[in-house]
C-alpha cells in the first residue's frame, strides 16, 4: 500500500489524473491521492475568479496571493474544478445506486434476517456457523 501511494502520488506531481488499480484496496488510495482537496478547490476557483475579473478589465493576466497567474493557470485550474465535480457526480451516484441497490434487496427479501438462517439449518449448515444455531 506504501508503495502504491507513493507511485500515486509521483504520477499526481507529474499531472496525472489517475492510476491503474489492478488490487480493490488500491482504489481507496487512487481516490484519496488524485481527488483534490477542498484547499485546492478553493484555490482554483479563486484562480479563475482572478483571471475573470482581470478580462474583464482587458488585462491578459492577473496577480494572485502574490504570483502572476495566467491562461495556463486557467487551464489548470480548471481542471481541478472539472475533476472536483466529476467526483461529486459520481459519489452522488455511486450513493444513489447503493441506496436503489438496498430498497431492491428489501423488496426482493424482506424476511431475509430470517429466511438465510432457517435455510442454512434446512441445508445443514448450521453447525458450521455458531451465529445459525439459534432458532
Amino acid at each position: 500500500a506504501d508503495g502504491y501511494r507513493a507511485a500515486a502520488r509521483r504520477a499526481a506531481a507529474l499531472g496525472y489524473e489517475g492510476k491503474w488499480a489492478i488490487h480493490p484496496s488500491q482504489i481507496a488510495i487512487a481516490n484519496e491521492v488524485f481527488t483534490p482537496s477542498p484547499e485546492e478547490i478553493l484555490h482554483a476557483t479563486r484562480i479563475l475568479a482572478a483571471l475573470e475579473e482581470a478580462e474583464a478589465s482587458g488585462r491578459g493576466a492577473a496577480q494572485l496571493d502574490g504570483k502572476m497567474i495566467d491562461a495556463a493557470s486557467a487551464r489548470m485550474a480548471r481542471n481541478v474544478v472539472e475533476m472536483a465535480k466529476k467526483v461529486r457526480e459520481t459519489s452522488e451516484s455511486e450513493r444513489q445506486s447503493v441506496s436503489e441497490s438496498e430498497e431492491a434487496r428489501q423488496a426482493v427479501i424482506p424476511n431475509a434476517e430470517a429466511v438465510i438462517p432457517s435455510a442454512a439449518r434446512n441445508l445443514g449448515l448450521a453447525s458450521q456457523d455458531p451465529s445459525l444455531r439459534s432458532g
